[in-house]
């Protein structure tokens, strides 16, 4: 590139040509050797002698007589200046040193109370946090601590001591280890701690922090900046987790725990809960994040894994099924009926899959409107299933002369096995076995009338509404007719307390059936039935209570309506529990009845608007329940007449009725 001959602004010619007489970079130049420094010095010094004269050794440096003398003394002192300062080879920055390598341990919890002592874990998971922003230091991770904890079996060690310290900082490559001690909560927090080299065991800093527990932050941060000094850094470091009280840390610490065994299913829900109701806790968010990534990425790799697990599973079913009962040998036909088993399971599997409810969650949970095409056929499959299994178990018993419970195994081959147990639906399958007929069939018919899942299945028990009898009225008939064959099996195998106690069962789950399908008076007939038969019986008083339930003479009941006589607060406290009964008892005619009664006792009161309001929410929810989509819009829409903030409260069950 082409440069400027222009002298620099402010400098004639000759001044600028003191920069470069010598054809070389400025004298200071790092690349400069000592001897071509020394020759540039010498042809300074003799320019600066011959200032005052003419120059013509250099070229372009030319005398000149105007130039001011105060400038030709301060270009004099300049040369001097450059020529005299001696030359120093200019060496390479020097390479940083190399970051010191720490290792946080858990902190042993010398409370006494073992309520404590997973804080260990969350306070590691700060110190990590907060000591890895210092650019000196290299910190190991937690978990890298966790997993060598695991292979050296040392989860109960004491950490605080220096030669465990020496042991742990070792296995995972650190030259200092942080450890200490939870010695006191109550009325301060206590926390003993140690600075130790690794190499020698010797502890190099010992201190505590004392403070209230309520303000951990600032508990944190001085742990941090003791640390940081014992290490001898000179930055200035604080805590920046965001804690803000030791419950705030336990309950991180918990689900950072449940993080570690496996269980992201509850570690998300604990750390969800905490994120909620304390914001600024910067780090329990970010392991809240990162636990629900983790959640995603386990059931993308689990379902591609469960697709071909699937699809492996239902081929083997369908082949183990098509076989011919009747001519297998004992051990065959226990296969058989492992694999009729698992069919059944399969589909109520994936019936539960269509509620939406989570690992722990029993419902009942309401199935949206689209998705109950799909929730019929796979619990009609598993009733017809179940009905097969009953029948076929009755004859293979029948063939063989096989007498009496837990007398017929049901399995299946190994590799299915852990197959349907990576579905979750292979568990237990053996269980069938101790189920008698009378007792299968009331429950199967339990299932069909009121969507509760069988207690002798691996699964978790769940109910789903609508039910199948809901869905399908034809298998109404069916469970009815099931209860008729449970009440005969029962009469034909029990005597004394087992007949009164089976029967008791029986009548209620039939009652309750009836009632489910509108038919109270049938209900209430089956009910008292038992009384008139066992007026001694445990279960007397309970059936008596829900006939005076259905009839509106409870004491609950009454007390409802002399509250609703004036529109008291006492009556609208006892609203959710009367909408129920009424809509066990008259259905949705019932429940609109009740929400005109409301409107017509309260109309002026002072609870009017409240209590109207509330009833419409309430009777709302219930006729979506029901299915009764019409009443639910009608409500909806006149809560958001009165407020708009209303829609919020019917958001969530509006997804029934779309």
């Amino acid at each position: 590139m082409a440069t400027s001959s222009a002298p620099r602004s402010g400098r004639n010619s000759s001044e600028e040509n003191l920069y470069n007489c010598s054809g070389l970079r400025a004298p200071w130049a790092p690349h400069e050797s000592a001897q071509q420094h020394a020759a540039l010095s010498w042809k300074l010094l003799y320019q600066a002698a011959h200032l005052t004269r003419p120059w013509s050794g250099v070229h372009g440096l030319d005398y000149n007589p105007g130039m001011p003398r105060f400038r030709r003394s301060l270009t004099l002192f300049f040369l001097l200046l450059v020529a005299l300062v001696p030359w120093r080879p200019v060496a390479p920055a020097e390479a940083a040193a190399p970051a010191m390598v720490v290792a946080v341990l858990y902190f042993d919890n010398n409370t006494g109370d073992r309520t404590y002592d997973v804080l260990q874990k969350g306070l590691a998971d700060m110190l990590v946090t907060d000591l890895a922003g210092v650019p000196a230091l290299q910190v190991v991770e937690r978990e890298k601590l966790e997993k060598l904890l695991g292979e050296l079996a040392l989860q109960r060690s004491k950490y605080f001591d220096p030669k465990t310290a020496q042991k742990l900082g070792k296995g995972i490559g650190a030259q200092y280890a942080i450890t200490g001690a939870f010695t006191a909560i109550e009325p301060q927090m206590r926390i003993d701690i140690r600075l130790v080299d690794v190499a020698s065991a010797r502890v190099i800093m010992a201190d505590k922090v004392v403070g209230k527990k309520d303000a951990f932050f600032d508990l944190e941060s001085q742990l941090v900046s003791k640390f940081v000094r014992g290490l001898d850094v000179r930055t200035k470091v604080g805590a920046d987790s965001g804690v803000k009280d030791v419950a705030s840390l336990l309950a991180y610490s918990e689900g950072v725990d449940l993080a570690d065994k496996g269980d992201l299913e509850n570690a998300s829900q604990k750390l969800g809960t905490l994120v909620r109701t304390a914001p600024r806790f910067t780090l329990a968010q970010k392991k809240y994040t990162e636990i629900l990534r983790r959640l995603r990425l386990a059931k993308q790799r689990r379902e591609q894994g469960l697709g071909e697990n699937e699809t492996l599973l239902l081929a083997n079913i369908e082949r183990a099924l098509g076989q011919d009962l009747a001519t297998l040998d004992r051990e065959a036909a226990h296969r058989y009926f492992g694999y009729r088993v698992a069919r059944g399971n399969y589909h109520l599997w994936q019936a539960r899959k269509l509620t939406g409810l989570g690992p722990m969650e029993a419902g009942p949970a309401w199935v949206p409107e689209t998705a109950r095409p799909d929730l019929r056929r796979h619990m009609a499959a598993f009733f017809d299933n179940t009905m097969t299994f009953v029948a076929e178990m009755k004859a293979y018993r029948k063939q063989h002369g096989v007498q009496g419970r837990g007398d017929v195994d049901t399995t299946m081959d190994p590799d299915d096995q852990r197959r349907g147990k990576e579905l979750g639906i292979a568990d237990g399958i053996h269980e069938w076995t101790f189920v008698t007929p009378d007792r299968a069939a009331r429950v199967l018919a339990e299932f069909v009338v009121l969507g509760t899942t069988p207690f002798w299945l691996n699964l978790r028990r769940f109910t789903v509404r609508p039910s199948l009898a809901e869905l399908d009225r034809a298998y109404a008939k069916k469970a009815f007719a099931l209860l008729e064959d449970a009440r005969r099996e029962l009469k034909a195998r029990a005597t004394g307390e087992d007949l009164q106690t089976g029967m008791a069962e029986i009548i209620d789950t039939h009652a309750e059936a009836l009632l489910l399908l509108g038919r109270r008076e049938e209900a209430i007939a089956q009910w008292q039935s038992f009384l008139d038969q066992y007026p001694k019986a445990p279960e007397y008083q309970g059936f008596e209570a829900k006939i005076e339930a259905l009839l509106g003479v409870s004491p609950q009941a009454q007390a409802f309506q002399a509250g609703l006589a004036t529109c008291s607060n006492e009556a609208m406290s006892q609203l959710y529990n009367e909408v129920e009964r009424v809509g066990r008892a008259e259905g949705s005619a019932g429940t609109r009845q009740l929400v005109a009664e409301i409107e017509k006792r309260c109309a002026g009161g002072p609870l009017a608007l409240s209590f109207t309001l509330q009833a419409y929410l309430l009777v709302g929810r219930d006729a979506a329940l029901r299915g009764d989509c019409a009443l639910f819009q009608d409500l909806k829409a006149r809560a958001l007449k009165i407020n708009q903030v209303y829609e919020a409260s019917f958001h969530s069950i509006t997804t029934l009725c779309r």
